[in-house]
């Protein structure tokens, strides 16, 4: 009983420490005109998406962790302007539903509910962030080998992929908006929207961008290391955390060309997954508690720096 209290003190105490960060970055954000709904929609979401990154940690990394979904919030949040509501949230909200799905059907069970449940929700989240549909093609690579019924995968895989893009366009006629074609005109428009990106980042963010780097690789090295030959279910989930995390490096280096914009959102997803193993080893003790302190340093003087 005095181990539950405990535990109990201590997840109110992070709760607080992060709204009291997300308290900050508000003050710290340029705010919409009304700011109240779009920073509460904002926090809802980031808070779903740290749930379920914790759910996901929990059943199928099979490592019960606050780690991962702290390492979001925070790490997610260092941009300020993730405090505020963007498309890039609704997107981030669908990509954390679809990763769910799709490391279940991976690494657990290869059922047909797992993958609509993915495709859906990546499908759903390509109308809000186009460039999101270039993982299609992951998808379906990394998820083919483990489907049961090859038939019944692919037709799956195309009808619950096209379903949010033809509930869309079915809305939009009923209302009399755009046309079928200029719908697609403008996903496709999205997704070949390649960027010359103009990035001013302050030094605080360029030593914490290049510090969450470090601390991934170091992670992904170790993780790699530790999985065993046989392929398990912990195998297949790792493999296929760490090829999202470069995917979506990928698509912010191509299509990112706004430092304002809060992409962290989507991108800290797989990685705070990655971050878990690392910062939760006992081994790395000592260099953690190093890397940390420095992090949280690096955080402070970023998030002070928007105020002067």
């Amino acid at each position: 009983m005095k181990r539950t209290y405990a535990d109990l003190w201590v997840y109110l105490a992070v709760i607080l420490l992060v709204a009291l960060y997300w308290a900050t970055g508000w003050k710290a954000a340029a705010a919409p005109p009304r700011p109240f709904l779009p920073g509460l929609a904002a926090a809802l979401i980031l808070g779903v998406n740290a749930v379920l990154l914790y759910l996901t940690n929990d059943r199928i990394m099979n490592e019960m962790s606050l780690i991962a979904p702290v390492a979001y919030a925070v790490l997610a949040t260092a941009n300020p302007a993730a405090l505020y509501y963007t498309p890039l949230h609704a997107a981030a909200l669908l990509m954390a539903v679809s990763l769910f799905f799709y490391l279940h059907f991976c690494a657990e069970k290869p059922s047909l509910d797992y993958l609509g449940g993915a495709w859906v929700s990546l499908g759903a989240a390509g109308l809000f962030y186009p460039p999101l549909l270039w993982l299609a093609p992951v998808y379906a690579a990394t998820m083919a080998p483990r489907a049961e019924s090859k038939g019944k995968y692919w037709v799956t895989l195309l009808l619950s992929l096209i379903l949010p893009a033809a509930i869309h366009i079915g809305i939009q006629y009923i209302r009399g908006g755009d046309p079928f074609d200029v719908v697609l005109r403008n996903l496709w428009g999205g997704m070949t929207a390649v960027s010359h990106p103009s990035l001013h980042l302050s030094a605080a963010t360029l030593v914490r961008i290049l510090l969450t780097f470090v601390a991934a690789v170091l992670a992904a090295l170790q993780m790699l290391r530790r999985l065993t030959h046989f392929k398990t279910g912990q195998f297949h989930a790792v493999i296929r955390v760490l090829l999202l995390s470069v995917c979506l490096a990928v698509l912010a280096g191509i299509f990112l060309n706004d430092s304002g914009q809060p992409f962290g959102i989507l991108l800290m997803l797989p990685v705070s997954l990655i971050l878990n193993e690392y910062l939760r080893n006992p081994d790395n003790a000592r260099g953690v508690r190093t890397l940390t302190l420095i992090l949280l340093l690096v955080l402070a003087v970023e998030r002070i720096s928007r105020f002067v």
